[in-house]
């Protein structure tokens, strides 16, 4: 009968030293700081800007394109256009996320857009049809203008 004892007793140490390493790691371990939280000065000056597009909203762009929805994902500043143009998109997805030539460029040249980008947010451009349809959503942040080839200067 002293042999069931003995191996609870040794249960119940082992128990109770496995609990002490853990309690010790506990004590030992680095301490980690709490992820991130969002960019809530940016997001605040994201939510603002927006507020004074969308008072202004439809907007005509050209005579197949509406600006018709500005909004925010965290980070990101989604402006939705309505378009006819059947130029935009295509029948594979790379077609879809490739914007035309110089759309990059041009987003990167305007400075409200750049001094944007360079806060930590990302523009995207979403294009559907007439129908709600999208046909075409392209992505430009401070990489995408950083990824530009140099550009001869003007003279």
């Amino acid at each position: 009968m002293k042999r069931p004892q003995g191996a609870g007793a040794r249960l119940l140490i082992g128990a109770a030293l496995a609990l002490a390493v853990i309690v010790g790691a506990l004590f030992v371990a680095p301490v980690r700081p709490p992820p991130p939280k969002e960019n809530i000065g940016l997001e605040k000056e994201l939510d603002r800007q927006i507020a004074a597009l969308a008072r202004g909203l439809p907007q005509k762009i050209d005579a197949e394109t509406r600006l018709v929805a500005v909004t925010r994902d965290r980070d990101v500043v989604v402006y939705r256009y309505q378009t006819s143009d059947r130029r935009f998109g295509g029948v594979d997805r790379a077609a879809f996320y490739t914007p035309p030539p110089g759309f990059i460029a041009r987003i990167c040249a305007d400075r409200d857009a750049r001094a944007t980008m360079m806060a930590g947010a990302r523009l995207r451009y979403r294009y559907v049809d007439l129908h709600d349809v999208p046909v075409a959503e392209y992505d430009v942040d401070a990489h995408s203008c950083a990824r530009l080839p140099d550009q001869p200067p003007k003279g």
